[in-house]
């Protein structure tokens, strides 16, 4: 087990202890604010899922919820595919976007693995950029470079709304994109900046601030001339990363996507 530097919460220690007296938990594991040094405020709890057998002895753990933990009770083949498949719709068809779910457990704390490692070896995998994330790229920069044409041509013709609405659901494919190309998972929003700061993309277009600013900027009204900043260095990026074809795609309407004259 890994205890957790400082940790001085009376009911965490006591949930630790309840699970490590108990033969039918697997693992334990922390995620959430408290699994990201520097993220956690006074008013976050601790998130906690516990890996039980199949025993009766591990039906008894259920999910639990107070002001200090918030635990959730699973099995080990549904914890596997959460973390490994993304969440899934109730017809078992895969939810999208899946990224949040499998960022935020590539990042958990293991408190307990009896599984001789095992447990710790699915976080690891957690945390390597999926392939099926790597075959959907050039839609997903489709996808982004459709809103962002529609958003500027709502601009063109007099509708400043419009295009700013279309700038702002832009933003979440833009940053998507931009992990994507670098084989890293796009962070949910809360990590985002603590993604960027402790492990920087490389370029100086995607540093932290360069590319918050510009991103708050789209949220805030859609500037045109900060969305074809935006997109001209994942163009950039793009065509590096051998997505040239679906940029080309567009054909004439990159004049507009530009700002070609």
């Amino acid at each position: 087990m890994h205890y957790l530097d400082g940790q001085s919460d009376r009911a965490l220690v006591d949930l630790v202890e309840r699970a490590e007296a108990d033969p039918s938990v697997l693992g334990l594991f922390l995620h959430g604010s408290r699994a990201f040094e520097g993220i956690a405020t006074p008013q976050s709890d601790y998130d906690l899922a516990v890996i039980t057998d199949d025993s009766e002895q591990g039906k008894l753990w259920q999910d639990e919820r107070s002001g200090a933990l918030d635990l959730h009770s699973t099995s080990l083949a549904e914890w596997r595919s959460h973390v490994l498949d993304g969440p899934r719709w109730s017809d078992g068809s895969e939810r999208w976007p899946d990224w949040g779910a499998r960022y935020i457990n590539a990042h958990v704390r293991v408190l307990i693995d009896r599984l001789d490692g095992q447990l710790t070896a699915i976080v690891r995998e957690a945390a390597s950029f999926p392939a099926r994330s790597r075959e959907r790229l050039p839609a997903m920069l489709d996808h982004y470079i459709n809103l962002l044409y529609r958003s500027l041509k709502n601009w063109r013709d007099g509708r400043p709304l419009e295009g700013h609405l279309d700038a702002a659901e832009s933003m979440d494919l833009a940053l998507w994109v931009i992990f994507a190309m670098h084989e890293r998972l796009r962070p949910p929003n809360k990590y985002l900046r603590w993604e960027l700061q402790r492990h920087p993309l490389g370029a100086e277009a995607w540093g932290e601030t360069r590319l918050l600013e510009r991103v708050r900027r789209v949220l805030a009204d859609g500037d045109p001339d900060t969305q074809r900043s935006l997109f001209r260095d994942i163009e950039t990026t793009a065509r590096v990363n051998g997505l040239g074809e679906t940029v080309d795609g567009w054909g004439m309407e990159l004049k507009l996507l530009h700002g070609d004259r």
